[in-house]
């Protein structure tokens, strides 16, 4: 038989597991009642097909992208800014000797500087292959689309693996690539939270060799699982802390696995491995832990987020009923939304409160599945799905965004030494992704086994992901990228000899001491003009990076915008400044002042304000580009 050994392992119709009654407990590889669903009629490489098809529509959404790959930027509006940062500076900290610490900078937060640490050993990795051909803009989009891509793919084989069905296998692949947990993230910028690939890999793989005792499945398992850990600390906690953990539970109780105890031993090395790696891979993080800040707690979700509809769905319709599921009345928290910055698009409630939307298409579609009683022997799943769903919400249960002190499982982990650093137990909710794409397709196996005609299936797929599509608002997250202006100012700032920082704004410190996110956004230049930033966004800084705008007059005022309107009624203060508030940024080593008079994320008035105030003690910009920028020169 021709194919490598993994295809011919997973696609081979006669590759069944040894106890074929146990398989079925667990809803592996050929499901007992293979019989009623007979393989679709695919070639081999069928999953070729699947490959195309995802790759095509990725690229249609993101066709904006695409066009200018370089210069527009996903989810670049907000944390995409900081992997290209990082993109860059690890690339010049590796390979530059003039760095001789890649974990400690002055590029941000300048002029203390901020320790660092690598969020996905994964993705550098591949930045840094990648940046030998393109620049970190560019290779930024081919990673994002390699995760869409990816995810489809992984999750094909996956329900391939389950139901030997081509097409319930494609629509599975399609739910999870696109699913609301992925579309939140890459609207977010959250690239390291988007490599999902690996999770349906380590699933597959476990059982495999779980059931079947196969040295392929345990090869499959441990590359997901050290996959799954290099991509992010989130996707490690909840494919392999949780989630595996969760089958095997289930797994003992339900199957009559052979050599059970021998597998779980075997298991249980593989775990060290994986381990010492995160360990090795993460070692800043546990140095640093205790030092850093930043991030929110606020992230679980709640039960009106199962209702809420994207944030970014474009119809009005859609926008109005989120007013009324996500509880919030008061419009003028739209103007800081933290999702677009668009008032008539804000995300009411947090944003990966979104996580936990699954849409109207899937509840009939498994109303269905009851009916047709296509989830006998798929425990496995259901128990995975809700796993997924209890711990996102989590560590007491929330309704309406109001704590209901009611304690969840999740607060057992939150209190735990290295884990009380997960701050956002709402992307818990990628396991009951994992489950309900898995449930998809074995509903649409069974469904397809009881059409005869293969355009009547062909057709009822288009619509399923059609109607899926449109709620979760596909289309749309395509238009949800910055577009990288490298005009005159930043031009500027790259030639000009003399050396010095750059103070960028407007930016705002609460009262928490966290910074907001459009210091993430001026991270997105940095890399056109390579001078530190006084401010920045890395994920997770120190009380002590803060504590230059904190503790300096006038750096103080521009960082604090909400004391700028009590400025001018205070003349003696105001004076001062006025009259040395130039001085004070030249001797901290500030060069140049950049003001974004357009920025979305502020109001009118307070980018008035703030350019009043700027224009008094600095006098008149040197330069407004073309994008509406305005440069001061100190």
């Amino acid at each position: 038989m021709k194919g490598s050994s993994f295809e011919r392992h997973v696609f081979d119709k006669k590759a069944t597991p040894k106890n074929c009654s146990n398989a079925a407990d667990l809803g592996s590889l050929t499901l007992s009642p293979l019989e009623m669903n007979p393989p679709t009629t695919l070639k081999r490489y069928h999953w070729l097909i699947a490959l195309v098809a995802y790759t095509l529509a990725v690229l249609l959404v993101h066709r904006q992208v695409v066009a200018d790959l370089g210069a527009r930027v996903i989810g670049g509006h907000l944390v995409g800014g900081v992997f290209i940062w990082e993109f860059s500076w690890f690339k010049k900290s590796f390979f530059d000797l003039t760095h001789l610490n890649p974990f400690f900078t002055k590029d941000l937060m300048f002029p203390v500087g901020t320790p660092l640490i690598i969020e996905s050993p994964l993705l550098i990795g591949l930045s840094l292959v990648g940046q030998s051909i393109f620049d970190p803009y560019r290779i930024y989009n081919l990673l994002f689309f390699l995760s869409y891509i990816g995810a489809g793919v992984s999750m094909y084989f996956l329900a391939f693996y389950l139901t030997k069905n081509g097409l319930a296998s494609f629509l599975s692949g399609f739910l999870f690539m696109f699913s609301h947990y992925n579309l939140t993230q890459h609207a977010l910028g959250h690239l390291h939270e988007s490599m999902i690939l690996f999770v349906p890999l380590t699933f597959m793989g476990l059982i495999d060799f779980w059931m079947n005792r196969s040295k392929m499945g345990l090869k499959l398992f441990i590359v997901g699982a050290i996959g799954s850990c290099l991509s992010s600390t989130y996707i490690a906690f909840e494919s392999l802390i949780v989630g595996v953990p969760a089958f095997l539970i289930f797994s003992w109780m339900k199957t009559d696995v052979e050599h059970k105890k021998r597998k779980l031993g075997q298991i249980f090395i593989v775990y060290l491995g994986v381990g010492l790696v995160g360990l090795l891979s993460y070692w800043p993080v546990f140095v640093h832990r205790t030092d850093l800040i930043g991030g929110s707690d606020s992230y679980s979700l709640s039960i009106l987020s199962y209702f809420d509809y994207p944030a970014w769905h474009p119809n009005e319709a859609v926008q109005a009923l989120r007013g009324w599921t996500s509880g919030f009345t008061d419009r003028a928290l739209l103007n800081s939304s933290a999702y677009v910055g668009r008032a008539a698009e804000a995300a009411k409630a947090a944003p990966e409160n979104l996580l936990g939307f699954f849409g109207l298409t899937l509840f009939f579609l498994f109303i269905v599945g009851i009916r047709l009683k296509s989830f006998r022997n798929q425990g496995c799943w259901i128990v995975l799905g809700m796993v997924g769903l209890v711990m996102s919400l989590g560590p007491d249960l929330q309704f309406s965004y109001s704590q209901s002190g009611f304690p969840l499982p999740y607060i057992a982990f939150s209190k735990l030494p290295v884990f009380e650093m997960f701050r956002v137990p709402s992307r818990m909710i990628l396991l009951t992704w994992l489950g309900v794409s898995v449930l998809s397709g074995v509903v649409f196996s069974r469904i397809d086994s009881l059409l005869k005609r293969s355009w009547t299936k062909l057709i009822l797929l288009v619509v399923i992901i059609g109607a899926f599509s449109w709620e979760m608002g596909v289309m749309a997250t395509g238009d949800m990228f910055a577009t990288v202006h490298n005009g005159l100012i930043y031009q500027r700032l790259k030639s000009d000899p003399v050396p010095g920082a750059v103070l960028e704004l407007p930016v705002a410190i609460n009262r928490s001491t966290g910074v907001s996110l459009n210091a993430e956004k001026f991270m997105l230049y940095q890399p056109l003009h390579n001078r530190p930033l006084v401010v920045g966004r890395p994920a997770r800084y120190s009380e002590a990076s803060l504590s230059f705008c904190n503790g300096t007059d006038f750096v103080y005022e521009l960082t604090h915008p909400i004391t700028i309107s009590q400025l001018y009624s205070m003349t003696d203060r105001f004076q001062q400044l006025k009259s040395t508030g130039r001085d004070i940024l030249k001797e901290n080593g500030i060069r140049f002042v950049l003001f974004h008079r357009k920025d979305r994320f502020f109001s009118d008035k307070t980018n008035s304000l703030y350019e009043r105030l700027l224009v008094d003690v600095l006098g008149p910009p040197v330069l407004i580009d073309e994008n509406d920028m305005a440069l001061f020169e100190l």
